[in-house]
C-alpha cells in the first residue's frame, strides 16, 4: 500500500478560486464582515480548498492575515470560548513561521483584555450571574481585539463540517431540546449571529455537506443582519476526463483519455478516491488491479487499509495500522497516542511514517491546545471498513476500543482547563458507547453530564449531550441500508431509551438549576415526582422501600429528589423545610447504606457528590431552622464528603466540589462564629481566602472577602483590615455585575460606617447612602434582606441619640420613624426567633417608658434553649437597655446589676466581639458619670446581690460558660468603679 499522499496544490476549481481572490480583496477593501458558503459531498476537496486557502489568495491580496480552521466536527470546537481561543491561537504564527499570522506578542496585545476576562470566569460559573451577561462581557472583548488586527491587516475565518449544525438526531426529550435551553448548536449559531455582524474587514468562509430532509442551509439560519453574503458555491465531482487528467498529473501520472473515462465511472469523479487510486499505481503506471467498478474500487480501498498481516514493508504495515486504528479513534488521537495504543497492541512501527501520518489523504490532521490531533477524515471510507465486517476478523477491535476507553478515562481524571476535560469525556463516552451502550456508555454520560450541569457548565453539558446522542443514534449504510448500530444494542441491552429519556428530564432540571431558573426547575421537579408515580416509577418514603429498588431506580431517586431539594431551599420556602430536611435525609441514608460500598470509580465520585450536595442543603435548612448542632453536624460531613472526592479523584482545576465545599467551609464558619469561636471562624475563612481566592471568580471573591469582612466586624478590631477587604470585595462585586455580591458589600459598608460613627460620638448620616443602595440589590434575598433591615434599623436608633445630645429633637424623631418603620415591617413577617428577638430589643430601645419592660421580655422569651451562644448577646443586650434607663431613672443599684448580667452575658458568648468592646465601654461611661460617694457604695454591694440573677437568664441554660463570664463581667465593672 502507498501512502495516500495529498497534493501540496489544490487542482482545478478555478472559478471557485477565482470567487475566493476577489471576496478576500472585498473583505480587505470594506468595512464590514463578509461570508462566503462552500457545499459538497464528501471527498470532493471542502476541507483541502481552506487548507489551500492562504496560497490560492496570496497573490492577489498577500497582506491578508488568515486564522486557523475551526472543525465542528470537533465538539470542543462548540462552545464560543472555545472557537475564539482556536482563532485567537491560531493567528499568533511565530513558531510555525507561517506568512498569513502575525507576530506572537501582536496577537498578545490586541487579545489582553479578552485573555483577563476569560481569566476572570474560567473554572467556576457564577452564582447569581446569567450565564448569558458572561457570555456578552466575552463576546465584546473578543470583537474588539479583533477588530484592533483587522485594522493592520484584513483577515479570515474558516469554518468546516458546518453541516452539523444542522442537524438535530436527538429524539424529543432529550436533554438539548429541554425547555428554555438552547442546543449545542444554536449556542454556535447564537455566536456567529451575535459577533460576525460586528467585525471588520473580515471573510468568513463556511465549508459543509448540503443539508439533508429538506432543512434550510446555514446562510438562511444565521438570518443575520448587516452581513454581505453571497449565495452557496456547490462543489461538484469532476465530470471531464480532461479534469481526472490534470488531477492524475499533479500526482505524477500520465493517463490516456480512455483511462481517464474508465476512471471518471469508477471513482465517480470524486479528488478522494482519485488519490487513492493514484496511491495504488505502480512505478511503471500500471495499476494493481483490473479498472473495473466503484464497488471493485471500494473493495480494494478497504483491503489497502485494512490488511495488514500481508507481506508489506514496516512503513507500509506502520500506516495500514494507522488507518484502522484512527477509523476506530473517531474522535481524534495525537502521534504520541497513536504511538501509544500501537506499542499496547503489540505492533511494530516506523518512526518516520508516524512523523508523516498527519500528511496522508485519509487524515485530517487538526491544531489544537495539547498538540495536534489526528482525525480519520471521510465518513465513506469509514463506512465501507465498518461494512466489510474486516475489522472484527483481524481481533483488534476489542483491544483497541479498551485502549482507547482507558486512555480519554485518564484524560478525564488528569484534565486540567475546561476545553481539555470536555474533549476528554465526550471522547470516554462516544468510545464507551462503542464497546458497550448500556453500561459503560450510558454510565459515564450520566455521571460526565451531571457533574457538568452542577457545575452550571450549560455549553459543555449541552456538547456532552449531542455527542452522547449522535453517538446513539448515529446511521450507517450496510449492505444498501441504512442501520443505527447503537439503538440496535441498546434494544438488546436491560437499559431501555424510555428509561434513558426519563433521566433526560431529570437532568433538565439541573439544566434549570445550572441556568439559576430555581423555581422553574423545582415545579418541573415536583411535577417529574408526580408523573413518575403515576407511571408507576414510584419513589416510596419508607426507606427500606427506596433500598429495594433497582440500582438504577435508585440512582434516579436520588438525582431528583437532590434536585427537588436543593431548588427547594435556594427558592427559600420555609414551609418546606421539614420536606426538604427529609428528602436530604432520604437522599443520605441510599448513598450510605446502599451504594458505599460501589466498586466503580466514577460511581464513587458521583456517590462522594451528591452525600456532600445532601449534607450540605440539609445543613443550611437547619441553620435557618435554628437546629445549630445538626446544622453543624451536616456541615462538617458535607465537608469530609467534598475532600474524600477530590483525594479519591485527584481533582485538577476545575475542580467540580472545590465550591461546593468552599461552601461547606463557609457554613461551618458561620455556625462557629454563631457558638463565639471566633478565631477558629476567622481561621477557616482565612484558608478559603488563600486556597480560592485567587482562581475563584469575581462573584465568588467578592462572596469570600464578604463573610470575611463579616466575620471582623463581629470580632470587632482592626479597622485597616477591614477597609481593604471591602475595597477587594467591592472591586469583585463590580467585575462580577452580580447585583446580590453588589448588595452584600454595600450593607457591610453601612455596617462599618455605623460602628465609626458610635466610635466619633457625633452624628454621620454616611450609613444610609450604603443601606439605601443595598436595599434593591438584594431584592429576592429573604435572609440578606432581614439583616439589613437589622442593621439598618440599629444605626437609625443610635443616630437618633447623637443627635438627641446634639440637641437636634426634630432629627432624632425622624430617624427613631424611621428605625420603627423597619422594625415594624420586619415583625409583620415570619422570622426565625434570634431576629424576632433582635428586633424587639431594638424597638424597646425607641419605644414609650411603659412599653419597654414587656418589649424586652417578649424579646427574652424568644431565647428558648438549644440556641446558639450568640443568644447570649441578644439578651446581653436587653440587659444593657435596663441598665441605661435604670441609671436614667436613678436606680442606680438596679443598673450596677444588669450591667453586671449584660457583660456577663456578652463574655459568655466570647471573651472577644465587637458587642461585649461595646458594653464595656457603655459600662465605663456609666460608672465615670456616677459621683465618687455613689461609685465608692456601689462598689461595697455583696457579689450576693448580683450572682442570683443568673438563675432566670438564658445562662442558666448553659452554666459552663457561666462563671468565667461572671467573674469577668465584676471584675470589669469594679475596676471602672473604682
Amino acid at each position: 500500500m502507498s501512502a495516500f499522499n495529498r497534493l501540496p496544490t489544490y487542482v482545478g476549481r478555478d472559478a471557485l478560486k477565482e470567487l475566493l481572490c476577489a471576496w478576500t480583496l472585498a473583505a480587505a477593501g470594506g468595512e464590514g464582515c463578509r461570508l462566503l458558503s462552500v457545499e459538497a459531498g464528501g471527498g470532493l476537496g471542502k476541507t483541502r480548498l481552506l487548507q489551500c486557502f492562504p496560497e490560492i489568495v496570496r497573490a492577489t491580496c498577500p497582506e491578508v492575515r488568515v486564522a486557523p480552521i475551526v472543525d465542528l466536527y470537533d465538539f470542543e470546537n462548540r462552545s464560543a470560548e472555545a472557537i475564539e481561543a482556536r482563532l485567537i491561537a491560531g493567528l499568533a504564527t511565530d513558531d510555525a513561521g507561517l506568512w498569513h499570522g502575525f507576530p506572537a506578542a501582536q496577537v498578545e496585545a490586541a487579545f489582553a483584555a479578552y485573555h483577563r476576562a476569560v481569566a476572570e470566569t474560567r473554572g467556576e460559573r457564577q452564582f447569581g450571574d446569567p450565564e448569558r451577561r458572561r457570555g456578552l462581557r466575552l463576546r465584546e472583548a473578543f470583537v474588539a481585539g479583533w477588530n484592533h488586527l483587522a485594522a493592520a491587516a484584513p483577515l479570515v475565518m474558516r469554518f468546516d463540517t458546518v453541516e452539523t449544525l444542522l442537524d438535530s438526531p436527538a429524539p424529543p426529550g432529550a436533554l438539548v431540546h429541554a425547555a428554555q435551553v438552547l442546543s449545542e448548536r444554536e449556542l454556535v449559531l447564537g455566536w456567529m449571529r451575535t459577533v460576525l455582524p460586528q467585525l471588520r474587514r473580515t471573510l468568513v468562509i463556511l465549508s459543509g455537506r448540503p443539508p439533508e430532509n429538506g432543512q434550510l442551509p446555514l446562510l438562511t439560519r444565521l438570518e443575520v443582519q448587516g452581513l454581505e453574503a453571497i449565495g452557496v458555491q456547490k462543489i461538484e465531482p469532476f465530470g471531464q476526463a480532461a479534469e481526472i487528467q490534470a488531477y492524475l498529473r499533479e500526482h505524477g501520472h500520465q493517463v490516456d483519455t480512455g483511462t481517464a473515462d474508465s476512471l471518471l465511472q469508477i471513482t465517480a469523479g470524486r479528488p478522494l478516491l482519485l488519490t487513492c487510486w493514484a496511491a495504488a499505481v505502480e512505478p511503471d503506471g500500471a495499476p494493481p488491479f483490473s479498472v473495473g467498478s466503484l464497488p471493485e474500487f471500494e473493495d480494494w480501498l478497504v483491503d489497502s487499509v485494512l490488511d495488514p498481516l500481508s507481506p508489506l514493508s514496516l512503513a507500509d504495515q506502520t500506516r495500514a495500522y494507522c488507518l484502522y486504528v484512527l477509523s476506530y479513534a473517531r474522535r481524534g488521537l495525537r502521534v504520541g497516542e497513536l504511538q501509544a495504543l500501537l506499542a499496547h497492541l503489540g505492533l511494530e512501527y516506523d518512526y518516520v511514517v508516524l512523523d508523516q501520518i498527519g500528511e496522508l489523504a485519509l487524515v485530517k490532521a487538526v491544531a489544537g491546545p495539547g498538540g495536534e490531533t489526528l482525525l480519520f477524515l471521510h465518513d465513506e471510507v469509514y463506512q465501507l471498513i465498518d461494512q466489510s465486517g474486516k475489522p472484527d476478523d483481524l481481533g483488534l477491535r476489542g483491544p483497541t476500543l479498551d485502549y482507547l476507553c482507558a486512555l480519554s478515562r485518564a484524560q478525564v481524571e488528569h484534565a486540567g482547563e475546561l476545553i481539555s476535560l470536555l474533549r476528554a469525556m465526550a471522547n470516554h463516552v462516544s468510545y464507551e458507547m462503542r464497546r458497550d451502550v448500556a453500561r459503560g456508555g450510558y454510565t459515564s454520560y450520566a455521571i460526565y453530564v451531571e457533574r457538568l450541569l452542577r457545575e452550571r457548565d450549560v455549553e459543555a453539558a449541552l456538547i456532552l449531550s449531542d455527542v452522547f446522542w449522535r453517538t446513539l443514534t448515529r446511521r450507517l449504510r450496510r449492505n444498501g441500508r441504512y442501520v443505527q448500530p447503537g439503538l440496535d444494542a441498546l434494544r438488546e441491552s436491560e437499559l431501555s431509551l424510555e428509561a434513558i429519556l426519563r433521566d433526560e428530564q431529570v437532568r433538565a432540571v439541573w439544566l434549570l438549576h445550572a441556568q439559576e431558573q430555581h423555581p422553574m426547575a423545582l415545579e418541573r421537579a415536583s411535577t417529574l415526582m408526580a408523573s413518575f408515580a403515576a407511571d408507576g416509577v414510584a419513589f416510596p418514603e419508607d426507606l427500606a422501600a427506596i433500598a429495594a429498588l433497582p440500582a438504577r431506580s435508585r440512582r434516579l431517586f436520588v438525582s431528583l429528589a437532590l434536585a427537588w431539594a436543593v431548588n427547594a431551599s435556594r427558592v427559600h420556602l420555609a414551609d418546606e423545610h421539614e420536606l426538604i430536611g427529609r428528602r436530604c435525609s432520604q437522599v443520605i441514608a441510599v448513598l450510605e447504606d446502599v451504594d458505599g460500598a460501589t466498586p466503580d470509580f466514577l460511581l464513587r465520585l458521583q456517590r462522594d457528590s451528591q452525600l456532600g450536595q445532601a449534607h450540605l442543603v440539609r445543613g443550611l435548612v437547619h441553620e435557618q431552622q435554628l437546629r445549630f448542632f445538626e446544622a453543624t453536624t451536616d456541615a462538617k460531613a458535607a465537608m469530609r464528603a467534598f475532600r474524600q472526592y477530590q483525594a479519591q479523584g485527584e481533582a485538577a482545576p476545575p475542580d467540580p466540589v472545590a465550591a461546593d465545599l468552599v461552601q461547606a467551609t463557609h457554613l461551618y464558619a458561620s455556625l462557629l462564629a454563631l457558638d463565639g469561636a471566633l478565631e477558629r471562624a476567622l481561621q477557616l475563612s482565612a484558608e478559603v481566602l488563600a486556597d480560592h481566592g485567587a482562581s475563584a471568580t469575581p462573584y465568588r471573591q467578592a462572596r469570600y472577602y464578604h463573610r470575611h469582612a463579616v466575620l471582623l466586624l463581629r470580632r470587632g478590631g482592626d479597622d485597616a483590615e477591614l477597609d481593604e477587604l471591602l475595597e477587594r470585595a467591592e472591586r469583585a462585586a463590580f467585575e462580577s455585575g452580580s447585583p446580590r455580591a453588589r448588595g452584600l458589600v454595600a450593607h457591610c459598608r453601612g455596617v462599618l460606617a455605623h460602628r465609626r460613627m458610635l466610635a466619633r460620638g457625633t452624628p454621620d448620616v454616611g450609613a444610609t447612602r450604603c443601606f439605601q443602595d443595598a436595599v434593591p440589590l438584594l431584592q429576592g434575598e429573604p435572609a440578606a434582606r432581614i439583616e439589613l433591615a437589622r442593621d439598618w434599623a440599629a444605626y437609625d436608633i443610635d443616630l437618633a441619640e447623637l443627635y438627641a445630645d446634639a440637641q437636634n429633637e426634630v432629627a432624632a424623631r425622624r430617624h427613631r420613624l424611621l428605625a420603627a418603620d423597619l422594625l415594624e415591617s420586619e415583625l409583620g413577617q415570619r422570622i426565625p426567633p434570634l431576629h424576632a428577638a433582635e428586633f424587639l430589643t431594638l424597638k424597646a430601645a425607641i419605644a414609650p417608658p411603659e412599653q419597654v419592660a414587656s418589649l424586652l421580655r417578649e424579646a427574652e422569651g424568644q431565647l428558648v434553649p438549644p440556641l446558639p451562644a450568640f443568644a447570649h448577646v441578644i439578651w446581653g443586650r436587653t440587659a444593657l437597655l435596663r441598665a441605661r434607663r435604670a441609671s436614667v431613672e436613678g436606680a442606680q443599684d438596679e443598673a450596677m446589676r444588669q450591667f453586671v448580667l449584660a457583660l456577663a452575658h456578652q463574655e459568655a458568648f466570647a471573651p472577644r466581639h465587637y458587642d461585649l468592646e461595646h458594653a464595656q465601654g457603655l459600662a465605663r461611661r456609666w460608672a465615670a458619670s456616677l459621683p465618687s460617694d455613689e461609685r465608692a457604695r456601689l462598689l461595697a454591694m455583696p457579689r450576693g446581690q448580683t450572682a442570683g440573677l443568673a438563675a432566670a437568664t438564658f445562662l442558666a441554660a448553659t452554666p459552663e460558660r457561666w462563671d468565667g463570664a461572671w467573674e469577668r463581667a465584676m471584675a470589669l465593672l469594679r475596676a471602672a468603679l473604682a
